[in-house]
């Protein structure tokens, strides 16, 4: 007995030459076109069961992080050291390309000077830990040998910053003073911005100066991470400290007048012909000014010097003798 095959059927009714005529009445409307409905195969089975769940556990989720996120996003987490990650999403605001943003972890000790030269130095990144040992010590002696000139230029005198604590702790200590960290600010003649993760307040970790390029780090205690962008230029405009009043506030009030240097100092002081209150100097100008009415600044047979009321009552008597 021959078997039926799709070819034979076909050959078989390519030999009917005749016209057939079919009978539509009396058949199945569940077979016709237009009656027909697509079945859910999934309707009762296992599979559609957990798949609903599946998609009620994730619409719950969706609801919860939008309760909670004006929450999370306010906070600011750093990242372990080597690794990377997107900066906070409550610093997005301040920056125009925060997409191309990133933290960079860096190691405990030294955390700070770190971060700066991950900022300053283009290649740092990519050395390896001995060569960036290498790049640390430089660095602290290039300050160091630089501070007579840095100490004269930004006028650390008037700030009552000590060239010996400078020296001792750029190149002794794990743990930056404030007056070290103002130093090496302004050996990068840079304008350090820095925001605290703890309470959400950020200050300057230098004297505000509008020419100079601003660099962001984070801190949490006594340890810093840089923000860098995966561009390359890890500085940014004077326009991101307006960014950032709108959404933190600063430590202290930032003075934004222009700094003037020893040398613009000098140039002012001149003889008054009237003086004016003793509250209404410093020191150090009535220093100067009697300097330049030849009267001494230190105590008779004494390298201490005199206090300013003695000396603005000095120069008082000279300028007005009667």
């Amino acid at each position: 007995m021959e078997t039926l095959t799709l070819t034979r059927l076909e050959q078989s009714v390519k030999k009917n030459s005749d016209l057939i005529d079919l009978n539509l009445e009396n058949l199945n409307e569940s077979f016709l076109v237009d009656n027909f409905k697509t079945h859910n195969n999934l309707k009762s089975t296992k599979l559609r069961k957990e798949f609903n769940q599946l998609c009620k556990n994730k619409a719950e989720s969706k609801n919860m992080e939008e309760k909670t996120l004006s929450f999370e996003s306010k906070k600011i987490y750093l990242c372990r050291e080597n690794q990377v990650r997107d900066i906070p999403p409550i610093l997005n605001p301040i920056f125009k390309n925060h997409k191309k943003l990133y933290l960079m972890g860096v190691p405990g000790t030294c955390s700070f000077i770190y971060s700066i030269l991950n900022i300053m130095e283009t290649d740092f990144l990519l050395k390896g830990p001995i060569q960036k040992e290498r790049s640390l010590d430089d660095f602290r002696n290039n300050i160091v040998y630089n501070l007579d000139d840095l100490y004269k230029k930004y006028n650390y005198k008037n700030k009552r910053f000590k060239k010996s604590v400078l020296r001792d702790n750029i190149l002794s200590s794990k743990a930056l003073l404030p007056q070290t960290i103002n130093l090496i600010a302004d050996y990068f003649n840079i304008c350090l911005v820095i925001i605290d993760t703890e309470t959400h307040l950020y200050s300057l970790g230098n004297d505000y100066r509008s020419d100079s390029r601003f660099v962001v780090l984070l801190r949490k205690n006594s340890y810093y991470q840089p923000v860098l962008s995966t561009e390359g230029i890890h500085s940014f405009e004077e326009n991101i400290l307006e960014e950032l009043e709108k959404i933190l506030k600063p430590e202290i009030e930032i003075d934004k007048s222009p700094i003037k240097s020893e040398s613009d100092e000098d140039e002012e002081v001149e003889i008054p012909t009237e003086l004016m209150k003793e509250k209404d100097y410093k020191i150090v100008k009535l220093q100067k000014i009697a300097e330049k009415l030849g009267i001494s600044i230190f105590e008779t047979g004494s390298k201490k010097k005199k206090l300013k009321k003695i000396l603005y009552d000095e120069i008082k008597e000279k300028i007005s003798p009667n």
